[in-house]
Order: structure tokens, then C-alpha cells, then sequence
């Protein structure tokens, strides 16, 4: 007698066969539910480490726009430190880029392209370009008219700034006015 209970008290290799199919169909469900939960978190990381670069940038935009003046602001290029860079001189700090990359802030009396690693403001800009833009207000002193372009080197007191980071393989681009306080 009992015999027949333990022969009756086992599972049957297509019981087991049939629990095994489940279980993998219910871990490579788990798995992909994780894999989708952990590309959607990378793809939410770069997205926020782009636009969190991009406004670390553009707030040291403005933040040398406003402090600085019309009168003194000066756009050129300087070579320092082995390359060429675009100079935006506001007249409180100097937007620099190196057109590799590297956008830096540093002060008036610093030398352009010294110490990269102090004035370095992000090694991820692709592209950047400044340029005094007309303002819809701004008068002929001779005429009063208002103006409908500026003269050939002449500055006003707004600038447009153009610039594009690429981080992570996306990209951001900014094109924004900015107008000097101090003008």
C-alpha cells in the first residue's frame, strides 16, 4: 500500500515540461518590462543633461549680457592657446569658442585660451555664433527715423546669440536676443 501512494505523489515530465515553458515566458516578460523601464530612464537622463547644459550655458550668456555694456561689447577673433576662438567681449566678461567645442567664460583681464579647465563653460557646443541685431525701436540720431539696418560695424544694444550643443547624440539649439542693460 504504500507504494501506490508514492508512485501517485510525483509530477509527470509533461507537467513539468508545461511549468517550465511558463516560467520562461513570465521571466522574459519580466525582462523586457525592465529593459523598456531602463532605456526610457537613459533616454530621460540625456534629455535632461542636454537641456540642463544648455541652460548652464545660456544663463552665463545673459548673465554677461546684462552686466556688461553696449558701448565697450566687441565681437572678434583672438588666437590663444593654440586655436582660433570667437570672441564676444560684453564689457563685464568675454564669451569665448574655440570652434572645436569648447566654450569658455572668462574675465576681461584674462588672457584668452590660458587655464581652459578654470574658464571652461562646456566641451560640447557644436556651433556658436553672435551678431548685433537691429532693435525694432532703435532710432537714426541724425533722422529720429527708425532704423531698418545698422551700418557696416555698427553695434546696438541687442544681441542675437546662436549656439548648438550636442550631448549624448542629441542635440539642442538656442538662438536667442539679448539686450545690454547699460546702454
Amino acid at each position: 500500500m504504500n507504494k501506490e501512494k508514492m508512485s501517485d505523489s510525483g509530477f509527470t515530465l509533461v507537467e513539468l515540461l508545461v511549468g517550465l515553458a511558463i516560467s520562461c515566458i513570465v521571466i522574459v516578460a519580466a525582462y523586457s518590462f525592465v529593459l523598456t523601464g531602463l532605456r526610457s530612464y537613459d533616454m530621460s537622463r540625456k534629455a535632461a543633461e542636454l537641456q540642463e547644459e544648455t541652460q548652464f550655458i545660456e544663463n552665463a550668456i545673459v548673465d554677461a549680457v546684462e552686466n556688461g555694456k553696449a558701448a565697450s561689447s566687441d565681437i572678434s577673433s583672438v588666437t590663444g592657446g593654440g586655436a582660433t576662438w570667437t570672441v564676444f567681449d560684453t564689457g563685464y566678461q568675454k564669451v569665448c569658442y574655440d570652434g572645436s567645442g569648447q566654450l569658455a567664460l572668462y574675465d576681461l583681464t584674462d588672457s584668452v585660451g590660458s587655464d581652459i579647465k578654470k574658464h571652461l563653460l562646456s566641451g560640447h557646443v557644436t556651433a556658436f555664433n553672435v551678431a548685433y541685431v537691429l532693435d525694432e525701436y532703435e532710432t537714426d540720431p541724425s533722422t529720429g527715423a527708425v532704423k531698418t539696418a545698422l551700418a557696416a560695424g555698427e553695434k546696438s544694444g541687442l544681441v542675437e546669440v546662436e549656439f548648438e550643443v550636442t550631448l549624448n547624440g542629441k542635440t539642442d539649439r538656442i538662438v536667442k536676443k539679448y539686450k545690454f542693460r547699460n546702454k
